[in-house]
């Protein structure tokens, strides 16, 4: 009798009660007292309890700081370790060269599985955890949005709602880069069929010295070319506020400057920029809004790509179930424009500390993914280990050129996408990363399934 599937249970059993016992569970922490949120709990979707060996750690990588120079470093260090297995490989055996060659060899199926991944987070709706409010008084609302109507967003209007009523938003500002025209016209043309769940409201954000929010619009105006003031009065004109986007970001002129241009308050963070910045900035904007009475908010500033959500703004408007959406636009309003920061909270996502060293984020990632998992995300991660077990006890068949499958594979999955963003692009004079971006993912794409193809005509067996 073997006794290795014994050996492997218990080995289980006790990774089991070791992670259960070190469990470190996300957090909705208050950006701006660094405490835990009681009235708000993390939910996490039975879809990604089920596949979390397949998405887990992708959305836990995404909700990085600063997730692409993550990933980055990431490639390097799957490049430089293969790299370095293949050498001391070649070593013991003799083969140094014979190694480097094969290592060689697998580079195009590395940097095609590493791409079509990035292509995956990017534009797949994965199960991403979200919020949930246990105080019926407070209401989310997500102040910084676009859609590919911006000349850098990649998402529809009626797919960005979507997003927000996911991510349990009640209300969002579409607020494109320096117009708000095409937002007056999708609201006035669908003010009785657009869903109450969230609610829309125009916006737009204006380039001036440093990226300004105008919210709350309710007629087109030209901002080209004006000075930071005098599109701040005009917001204001039309019964709006002017919040300064990510500051911390640019820093073009001092946060005075718009203090004294009459600007209404400050992202204090925004998900889409690096969200552990300086933490002397972070006080410095924090101190001044404090000290003239001005609003602290967050945002998302979120374009469509991915579908993870780490920042929320909630306002305490009790009864907005009850209202109509005239009333719910007021009220959202009316604490803006009379700066109401005691009705406001700034919420983040919190699963790992600030400041998390970029050389080796890697492994620091894994270790607090790890610590992450809850007991039912655990068990699927035991369930789908031993589904592998399983199938590793059959005898194993020689599959033909995997590693070059995989590619062409890969190729024709960045070729879709960039066929569907080439035709989305059509008519979006504006917009210049759809047609970029699609015709990026469709040469390289090309590229890796001409390689693929090439690589399979030449070679009867291909190895991995």
């Amino acid at each position: 009798m073997s006794y290795r599937p014994l050996k492997i249970l218990i080995f289980l059993g006790l990774t089991l009660f070791l992670l259960v016992l070190t469990h470190r569970p996300a957090v909705i922490e208050n950006v701006l007292t660094g405490a835990v949120e009681q009235d708000f709990i993390v939910h996490i979707s039975l879809w990604r309890i089920l596949f979390e060996p397949v998405v887990g750690p992708v959305l836990f990588f995404m909700r990085a700081d600063q997730p692409l120079l993550h990933y980055f470093v990431l490639l390097v260090w799957t490049l430089v370790t293969t790299l370095t297995i293949q050498v001391i490989r070649g070593l013991i055996g003799k083969s140094l060269v014979k190694r480097i060659k094969t290592w060689a060899k697998q580079l195009p199926f590395l940097l095609s599985v590493f791409i079509a991944l990035l292509v995956f987070m990017i534009f797949v709706p994965l199960p991403a955890n979200t919020i949930k409010t246990m105080n019926n008084d407070w209401i989310l609302v997500n102040i910084h949005s676009h859609s590919f109507f911006s000349h850098d967003g990649i998402i529809s209007p009626k797919a960005l709602s979507r997003w927000n009523r996911y991510h349990e938003f009640d209300a969002f500002f579409l607020t494109e880069h320096n117009h708000h025209k095409n937002t007056l016209e999708l609201i006035n043309a669908n003010k009785d069929s657009l869903p109450s769940i969230p609610l829309v409201m125009c916006g737009q954000e204006y380039s001036g010295s440093n990226h300004i929010l105008l919210l709350g619009l309710t007629r087109a105006f030209t901002t080209k070319d004006m000075p930071d003031s005098v599109a701040i009065d005009s917001a204001h004109a039309q019964n709006g506020v002017a919040v300064v986007a990510h500051w911390f970001a640019d820093r073009r002129k001092p946060v005075q400057h718009y203090i004294d241009c009459g600007a209404d308050g400050f992202e204090i963070i925004n998900q889409a920029e690096k969200r552990d910045y300086d933490r002397e900035l972070f006080e410095n904007i924090k101190d001044a809004c404090i000290k003239n009475d001005l609003l602290l908010l967050g945002s998302t500033d979120y374009h469509g790509y991915g579908n993870v959500c780490m920042t929320w703004t909630a306002m305490k408007i009790p009864y907005w179930h009850l209202l109509n959406k005239e009333s719910k636009q007021d009220s959202i309003m009316d604490i803006l424009r009379h700066h109401r920061q005691d009705r406001i909270k700034v919420l983040e996502y919190r699963d790992r500390p600030q400041g998390i060293n970029l050389i080796f984020g890697p492994i620091i990632q894994l270790f607090y993914y790890v610590h992450s998992l809850g007991f039912f995300q655990i068990i699927s991660w035991m369930v789908w280990l031993g589904l592998l077990f399983m199938l590793s006890r059959h005898k194993k068949t020689k599959v033909l050129g995997l590693s070059v499958i995989v590619t062409g594979l890969n190729g024709i999955w960045m070729m879709i996408w960039g066929t569907v963003l080439l035709i989305y692009s059509i008519g979006l004079d504006k917009n210049k990363v759809l047609l970029e971006y699609g015709l990026w993912l469709l040469v390289v794409g090309s590229l890796f399934f001409l390689l693929s193809f090439l690589l399979l005509k030449r070679q009867k067996k291909l190895f991995f």
